[in-house]
């Protein structure tokens, strides 16, 4: 008796598992240039919370510097609506943050919806 088991994979399997892996592909594809956006947002409060008198800056001075920061890296998602500054009278210090959301088509009527927060915090004078 001549008794041969098939081993391998099947064709319709490597098809499922291409579509598996394109799929993730495309959907890391088209989210890859927000989280980027997002790195250099991040980067641009960094640098604005070592700016010296960052403490006694207004809200649109603030916005000024963090708006040539992003116009140097391609950013142009968060909007001066996006920026927020408190004071956090426990600590005593100012509470600065970039909260924006994108928002990414992905396959026909279905979108991908990114939300942002980069927060720092830097003594108030």
């Amino acid at each position: 008796m001549n008794n041969h088991k098939q081993r391998g994979v099947t064709f319709i399997t490597l098809v499922f598992i291409f579509v598996i892996f394109a799929f993730f592909l495309l959907t890391g594809l088209k989210l890859f240039p927000g989280y980027n956006e997002f790195f250099s947002v991040k980067s641009a409060m960094n640098g604005l919370a070592e700016e010296e008198n960052i403490g006694k800056m207004t809200r649109k001075q603030m916005w000024g510097s963090l708006y040539k920061r992003f116009d140097i890296n391609s950013v142009t998602t968060p909007t001066y609506d996006d920026l927020y500054v408190e004071y956090n009278k426990e600590t005593k210090m100012r509470e600065i943050s970039i909260f924006y959301e994108v928002r990414v088509p992905m396959f026909g009527n279905v979108d991908a919806v990114m939300v942002f927060d980069a927060p720092i915090e830097v003594p108030a004078d």
